[in-house]
């Protein structure tokens, strides 16, 4: 009986060992999630903004680059209305991501719930391109002729800035 008792108590001991381990695995990969890998990656921020008068319906075209490769999964506006501001194209890396040639209203992609994207890669020889119209809408609270920074933010993985070419 003892041989038995003397068995479970191994297998007990190395079950709770490897909880441990698988515990402690999980653990080290919250706080280095590209321990094992050579490309590090993380979650980075991209956003282009313009400043608009309010009241003063206007044109909206930004472009910009990143700093490193990234995939926008993530993207918000600022925009404090419905109607504010209209985006008429928006190009990721010089491909069109609103198929049909329609409008969108950028408070689709408003800030308190990011709208999920799964958009071309951007690198640093490839442009975001955001192209659309401020109506001239003032949204309650807000003062005519005031200066307002429309932004527009994607959210996504990139290479940390720095690290070894993805060779891609």
């Amino acid at each position: 009986m003892s041989a038995i008792l003397d068995i479970l108590r191994l297998v007990r001991n190395g079950a709770d060992w490897a909880i441990r381990e698988l515990k402690t695995e999980e653990a080290k990969d919250k706080i280095q999630p590209n321990r094992d890998s050579d490309i590090k990656m993380e979650e980075y921020e991209f956003s282009v903004s313009k400043k608009i008068i309010l009241g003063h319906a206007s044109l909206i075209e930004i472009t910009s680059s990143p700093d490193t490769m990234f995939r926008p999964k993530l993207a918000s506006s600022n925009v404090p209305s419905p109607g504010f501001i209209l985006l008429e194209d928006i190009f990721i890396a010089n491909v069109s991501v609103m198929v049909g040639g329609g409008i969108t209203d950028a408070f689709h992609y408003n800030v308190a719930s990011p709208t999920p994207v799964d958009w071309p890669t951007l690198d640093t020889m490839t442009r975001f391109r955001l192209v659309g119209k401020y109506t001239g809408l003032i949204p309650p609270g807000f003062t005519p002729e005031a200066e307002f920074d429309f932004t527009f933010r994607c959210m996504g993985p990139a290479p940390i800035v720095g690290n070894v070419s993805l060779g891609v």
